[in-house]
């Protein structure tokens, strides 16, 4: 076995571990911070605690405090098992623990739970150093996500792991693996702070630095041994990283494309895929003569119901606009997929699904035009032109693998003037524009309704005039990079 050795302060407790001869990171080459929630973030374990013991004095059973230190930082499935296996055959614990979450509820203010000294200044300073921060909690994700939206946290963390979101839990370390994935680094990479054994346990397995922060059970020297500091609260790590002279180093957020993927998998509301969920799909249908409006758009993409009273609505204006919701998850989830007939064909499928068009005979969903069709003042190809024509196009495109501005307004001009489908050309083009923008590390931008007469006259002159597009989608674009610089994202 391996020798380790530790360095000790009288302020700090453990600084440094060698582990086969090798002394792990400096403070100073970390990237990123992931956080323990019950007994880090909140203060709910001693109130968890005090409930288990009443619920538990209530069925009759024994040292219920002892089993329930046992027990933090463990999932609910694994909580429950220890219990089961220790009190099982003479109490009902699905009961004992109804009775206990119950009073747990009505003591926390139906779940709002009360904030650590120092967790709210922590984060923020954290926050405005650019560290990517993540939160990685044996509770479920649902309920993770909703403690720290009622404490106003949320904005905090770029990445949330709940404990359904792994198949092993605390002490295993893969719920924290999981969430150094997310952010972009591996775990030894990252710093963790913990309270509980069974944390600190999963923390050191990952071969992250590991700052403990003990809440209930203070460390005994096994688990002393497997942290880098020892700290008596958030306060404290603040000042740590301080008296270290600021040692986490500013790091670079991660990329836009790395933030929507992963908002969109968990559905994170407030944030970056949210709104251009609703702007894009917005503009780009109100470009076409959607009559809904922006609230109407935020209202289907956040309760999935219609929501709208005496007003007359176009029933197709509410399937594409959900349909566009799906086209840009669509594009999300092929961002570094080459475009191909497939791809464009696919995104007017899902664009013009179940609308009254699709319905129509003469109507090609997710196929290249039937009838020759008008563009504005521009001739486009005709039906019998158009496969031929964009051929040409995608090979053209794609025989580069990296594209610049200039030549992605390029192939969307040529796109247009194509103009391959029978409907919804317009809205399929503009969903490729943030398609090759993330795809090639552009800034994206949403040509808004305000603008559509640039937008417009733009395509009209490009070849003649080049700077009508661009100057437009550029402005547009400036308007994004201040919505990537309030979400704090790398441009």
């Amino acid at each position: 076995m391996q020798r380790k050795e530790y360095t000790f302060s009288k302020k700090y407790g453990i600084l440094s571990i060698k582990i086969y001869g090798k002394e792990r990171k400096e403070m100073n080459r970390f990237k990123a911070v992931i956080f323990d929630m019950d007994g880090v973030i909140f203060d709910s374990e001693r109130l968890y605690l005090q409930c288990c013991m009443e619920a538990g004095e209530k069925f009759g059973m024994e040292n219920v405090e002892e089993t329930c230190l046992s027990c933090i930082g463990r999932n609910t499935e694994k909580t429950l098992a220890i219990f089961s296996k220790r009190y099982g055959e003479k109490v009902s614990i699905d009961e004992f623990w109804l009775d206990a979450t119950g009073r747990f509820s009505e003591k926390a203010q139906g779940g709002l739970l009360p904030v650590k000294k120092g967790a709210r200044e922590l984060l923020v300073f954290l926050k405005n150093k650019n560290v990517p921060v993540a939160l990685a909690s044996s509770t479920k994700y649902e309920k993770v996500h909703n403690e720290l939206t009622a404490a106003d946290l949320i904005q905090y963390f770029d990445v949330i792991v709940g404990g359904d979101m792994v198949t092993k839990s605390k002490p295993e370390p893969d719920i924290f693996l999981h969430a150094a994935d997310l952010l972009g680094f591996a775990a030894k990479d990252c710093m963790i702070i913990e309270d509980s054994f069974n944390g600190v346990k999963a923390a050191s397995a990952s071969g992250a630095f590991v700052i403990m922060v003990p809440d209930l059970v203070q460390p005994t020297d096994e688990i002393s041994k497997l942290t880098n500091s020892i700290l008596p609260s958030l306060i404290d790590v603040k000042e740590y990283f301080i008296d270290k002279n600021c040692l986490i180093v500013e790091a670079a957020r991660r990329k836009l494309i790395d933030v929507l993927k992963y908002e969109k998998q968990h559905k994170k509301s407030s944030g970056i895929y949210h709104k251009i969920q609703i702007d894009m799909t917005y503009n780009s249908n109100h470009m076409e003569g959607s009559k809904l409006t922006h609230d109407e758009t935020r209202y289907i993409f956040e309760t999935n119901t219609i929501g709208i009273e005496n007003k007359v609505i176009n029933i197709d204006d509410i399937t594409e606009t959900i349909n566009h919701f799906q086209c840009i998850d669509y594009i999300i989830d092929h961002i570094h997929k080459p475009i191909t007939h497939q791809l464009l064909k696919q995104l007017h499928a899902l664009l013009k699904n179940n609308t009254s068009d699709s319905r129509e005979e003469w109507f090609a969903v997710g196929e290249y035009k039937k009838l020759p069709n008008e563009v504005g003042t521009i001739i486009p190809a005709s039906p019998e032109e158009t496969p031929d024509k964009m051929e040409k196009l995608i090979s053209a495109y794609c025989a580069k693998e990296q594209h610049t501005f200039e030549e992605i307004l390029d192939f969307h001009v040529s796109f247009e003037r194509i103009h391959p489908f029978q409907d919804g050309n317009g809205r399929v083009g503009r969903l490729i524009l943030l398609k090759e923008c993330l795809a090639n590390d552009i800034v994206p931008f949403i040509i808004t309704d305000d603008v559509k007469y640039y937008y417009y006259k733009g395509i009209a002159n490009w070849g003649k005039e080049n700077g009508y597009l661009t100057d437009t989608c550029l402005s547009c674009q400036d308007k994004f990079k201040e919505v990537i610089k309030y979400f704090r994202i790398d441009d």
